[in-house]
């Protein structure tokens, strides 16, 4: 695992241009944190809690704060499985919001 938080920056998109209805999906952790031998799991644990779960907080606090109204859904698995580990809840919580989102004519 690399030790520094540098690979975590991401351009910054202007949120507040966005005038509809928005979901967002976070998964529970970056790295798979439940394959490897111990000490892999405890150095992915660790550069999750370090690196991770911070910069997953204050990306949720920025789209809250910069679009008013936003879903946030929190699912089990990883960034790179959760689609496939979640699928039912990912699915419902799009599902609800395309449906709700939708004028009624």
């Amino acid at each position: 695992m690399n030790d520094s938080a540098a690979g975590l920056t991401t351009d910054r998109r202007d949120y507040t241009k966005v005038h509809c209805p928005s979901l967002a999906v976070y998964a529970q952790s970056m790295a798979d944190v439940r394959l490897g031998d111990s000490a892999r799991i405890a150095e992915a644990r660790a550069w999750e809690e370090k690196y991770m779960a911070p910069f997953r907080a204050a990306s949720i606090e920025r789209v809250k704060r910069e679009l008013p109204g936003i879903e946030i859904v929190n699912v089990p698995g990883t960034h790179m499985d959760f689609v496939f580990t979640s699928r039912e809840q990912v699915v419902t919580a799009m599902r609800r919001f395309l449906t709700e989102s939708v004028p009624q004519s």
